[in-house]
This record gives structure tokens, C-alpha cells and sequence, in this order.
């Protein structure tokens, strides 16, 4: 008797690549496909997409033959997408993110079409599809309200980045994978933190008043989503870990990360690192909550260390900065507070009039800037919340925010089903992220960002992660105890 394979009839004619003619036929192929491209895109004078073709071929080769590899560049590479090296897109933000965008868009026709599988697996994946398909409907309504098909285009297909969290579910699938890929990532985050904090010092070296410290931080072009997040997993996995070089390690991504964050002069980051210090104390093994306390001190005595080097002679004003911004953050009285709530008056205006297909993405309102005493006409609105709302009306909000809190619940279900320390800290940092990830949002709209996005599939690819684990922990318990029985 027959067995169907589970892989697609067009899988088994790809079988025939594994022929070394056939890989050869395949390279010629491709390196005159790609020098026919090269030419063209010199000819147009866009030179950076022939170097984005030449990246995506290599990266489609990766996806037929070892796909695990192309996510481990992407994880290694990402550093130079999520920093803002200069206003707009430089060359290399254009470059890897088209080569991102057609690898993916690749591998979701090779995962399918080609080998037959399915791409949705639970109800928070439907929702992203459905919200995916639904989005280019939103292009007319924003083309009603004069906004440039460009424009749209250039804000919305972010979104289709999400769609990395199932490669990433597909092929880190056990401890060894995972760990690897927690490594690039940890090498990545620190080199952003790193750039982060010399470009906070060098823009301040010079400074002599208060004004100059606080507004040097737009020379720190990273998302200050960034560092509490990271820190919610580096201080999750503190409470759990036992190799003591493992602490160490880790240790040091946490100062790295609190120190840029301290740079970034954004009074929603401090708080949230402060947040993500102590929330995971309450959830550390009973043996590790001495040690995670005595590593919060010295932690803290690192920052306060962190403050005086790229304080330098400045530092008591950092100090008095510090205390400030922090204290003015409970004052309602606040220009920048008022000027938000003045943003989201007028944004809510918008939505009442449009509620059920919103503004459209790039529309611009118009609203009374406090701080700078003149009227502002923007797209950007603080809340995010709100700014979903203003853009897509509620329905497709709803659909947004669905997978969202479906990842949410799945998160803290498997950090409550699962004793094992792994399993647990993978769970728990990212419910910890997401709870970051909420609250950042209210302060500043980050889940439109190219940084926001990145920051969601990340998130999400752990969640997959920690099931997968969490599953084939299952599958060897009851393995187990059938060889008992």
C-alpha cells in the first residue's frame, strides 16, 4: 500500500536540484538573470536595488538548501535596518530591507506552493492574514485624503515584516537553535545600545546647559522601545539562570542596555527599565531571588557608573536632568503631557467622524503644539491606540489588536503550564515584553514603525518558540511513560 508524502508534487520536481547538474543549470540561470538586472537598474541609476537582488538570490539559496542559516543573517543583519543612520532611508535600510521583504516573501511561496504546508496554524495567525489582505483596501481612503499612493505604500508595507515570526517558528525548534539565535540577537541589541550611548556622548561633549543634554538625544537614532524590552528578557532570564558565566553575560547586556536607555532622555524608557528590574523578582525560583536581589544592586551601582562616563563633567547636571524629567512625569501641568492630550482631542474628532474605515494611513490633522507654540499638521499621533483608530477605523483595528491579545494569552498560559526554566523564561519575557510593548505604545506610536514591527515578530517568533518546546516536552513525557507502562 501507497503513502501520500505530506510535501507537495512541485516539491518533487525542486528534489531534482540535489543533482549537481541541476544546481549548476540553477546558478547560470541566476547569474544572468541577475547581471540582466544589475544592467538595468544601472541604466535607471538605482544602483542599490541590483545590490538587494544579488542579496535576495543568496538568501533564496539559503531558503531552498538551509534555511535555518537565513534566518540567522537576518538576526545578525537587522542591526543596520533598526538604526536610523540618517534622515529618511540611507542606502542600507533600502538595500536590506527590499532583499527582507522578497526572502520572505520567497519562502511563504516555497513553504506553501511548493512544499504543500500550511501557513496558518492558530486563530491569532488567521487574524494577522485577514488583517494583511485587508489592509489594501485602506489605500483608498487614504487616496481620498489626498495622500500620495508613495506615501502609503512607504508606511504600510511594514506590516508584511510581521509575517517572519512563522520561518522563525519553522526552524528554531530546539534549545541549541534557539540559543544561537539568542546570541545574534544579544550581539545585535548590544551593538545598537553601544552606538546608541557614543553618539549620546559625543553630541554632548561640548554641552554646557541642561537644554543641550536633554535635546542631544536625537543624535541617538534607536527606538528607546528597544532597551526595556531587552531588559524584560535579560532580567527574566537572571531570575532563572544558574551557570554563573551564563549571569555574567547576560549581566552585562542588562548595564548595556539600562545605560543607553538612560541616554535616550525619554522619561517612558526609564520608567519601563525600572519596571522590568523589579516585576521579574516576583516570579524568580525561590533559590535565585537572593541572587537576582544582590544582582540588582550591582546592576545598579554599574548605572550609576554608566552615568558618570558619558556624564563625564557634566554629570551633576545629568543627575538634576534625571530627577526632573522624572518628577515632572507625574504633573499634569506638563507642556509635553498637554500637548498629547490635545493631540489625542483632535485625533478623536477625526474618529468620530470616520469610525468605521478611519482617516486612512498618512492623513494629516491639525493641532496646537505647546511646546514649540505654533500649530502642527501631522500624520504621527503619540497614542497609539488612537493612531490605529485615526488610521483604519474600528473593524480593522479590532482585527489588529486580535492578534495581539491572542499571543498575549498564549504567552501567559504557557508560562503557567510549563515548570521547566526554559520553556518558562522564553514565556515569561515575552509576556513581560508585550506588557512594555502596551505600555510604550501609549506614549509613542511604535506599531506602525519599521523598529515596532521588528520588535512584534521577534516577540511573537519566542511565543511560537516556547510552544514548540513546550510541545515536544509533552510529546517526550508521554513517550516516557508509555516505556514505563
Amino acid at each position: 500500500m501507497s503513502t501520500t508524502s505530506p510535501e507537495s508534487s512541485i516539491y518533487n520536481y525542486f528534489i531534482l536540484l540535489k543533482n549537481n547538474t541541476s544546481k549548476g543549470l540553477l546558478l547560470t540561470l541566476g547569474l544572468i538573470a541577475t547581471t540582466l538586472l544589475c544592467s538595468i537598474t544601472y541604466v535607471l541609476q538605482i544602483e542599490w536595488i541590483a545590490l538587494a537582488l544579488a542579496l535576495s538570490f543568496a538568501g533564496v539559496v539559503l531558503i531552498t538548501y538551509k534555511p535555518v542559516l537565513w534566518i540567522y543573517i537576518v538576526a545578525a543583519s537587522m542591526r543596520f535596518i533598526l538604526h536610523d543612520e540618517e534622515d529618511g532611508l540611507s542606502i542600507v535600510e533600502l538595500t536590506l530591507g527590499l532583499s527582507y521583504l522578497i526572502t520572505l516573501l520567497f519562502w511563504i511561496f516555497w513553504h506553501t506552493v511548493v512544499k504543500g504546508h500550511k501557513l496558518i496554524k492558530n486563530n491569532a495567525d488567521l487574524f494577522l492574514i485577514s488583517f494583511l489582505l485587508l489592509l489594501p483596501l485602506t489605500s483608498f481612503i487614504s487616496l481620498f485624503n489626498e495622500v500620495p499612493l508613495e506615501q502609503w505604500i512607504r508606511e504600510c508595507h511594514h506590516y508584511l515584516f510581521l509575517l517572519y515570526y512563522f520561518p522563525i517558528r519553522e526552524y528554531i525548534k530546539d534549545k541549541k537553535s534557539v540559543i544561537i539565535f539568542l546570541v545574534l540577537l544579544g550581539i545585535t541589541f548590544s551593538s545598537l545600545s553601544i552606538q546608541n550611548i557614543i553618539a549620546y556622548k559625543r553630541a554632548t561633549s561640548d554641552a554646557v546647559y541642561a537644554y543641550q543634554l536633554i535635546f542631544a538625544k536625537s543624535a541617538a537614532r534607536v527606538s528607546g522601545l528597544f532597551f526595556p524590552i531587552c531588559a524584560a528578557f535579560s532580567f527574566v532570564a537572571l531570575a532563572y539562570l544558574k551557570n554563573n558565566y551564563l549571569r555574567v553575560m547576560v549581566g552585562a547586556f542588562a548595564v548595556v542596555n539600562s545605560v543607553a536607555a538612560l541616554a535616550s532622555m525619554s522619561r517612558t524608557t526609564w520608567v519601563l527599565v525600572i519596571l522590568t528590574c523589579c516585576l521579574p523578582f516576583l516570579f524568580a525560583r525561590k533559590g535565585n531571588r537572593t541572587f537576582y536581589t544582590g544582582s540588582f544592586v550591582i546592576l545598579a551601582c554599574f548605572l550609576f557608573m554608566g552615568i558618570s562616563m558619558f556624564g563625564g563633567k557634566n554629570t551633576d547636571l545629568v543627575k538634576k536632568i534625571i530627577n526632573k524629567r522624572l518628577s515632572s512625569a507625574s504633573k499634569f501641568s506638563d507642556y509635553s503631557y498637554l500637548t498629547r492630550v490635545n493631540e489625542n482631542i483632535v485625533a478623536w474628532e477625526y474618529i468620530k467622524q470616520h469610525p468605521l474605515g478611519g482617516n486612512g494611513t498618512g492623513a494629516r490633522k491639525l493641532h496646537y503644539d505647546l511646546v514649540v507654540k505654533e500649530h502642527d499638521r501631522t500624520s504621527y499621533i503619540h497614542n497609539g491606540y488612537i493612531s490605529i483608530l485615526y488610521k483604519f477605523g474600528f473593524p480593522l483595528t479590532l482585527i489588529h489588536f486580535m492578534f495581539f491579545i491572542l499571543y498575549t494569552v498564549i504567552a501567559g498560559r504557557l508560562a503557567l503550564r510549563y515548570d521547566d526554566p526554559f520553556i518558562r523564561a522564553l514565556s515569561l519575557g515575552s509576556l513581560l515584553a508585550l506588557i512594555i510593548y502596551y505600555i510604550y505604545n501609549i506614549f509613542g506610536c511604535v506599531f506602525d514603525t519599521r523598529q515596532g514591527i521588528f520588535i512584534t515578530f521577534l516577540i511573537f517568533g519566542f511565543i511560537n518558540i516556547a510552544q514548540t518546546l513546550g510541545e515536544q516536552s509533552d510529546n517526550d513525557l508521554l513517550i516516557k511513560g508509555l516505556d514505563n507502562g
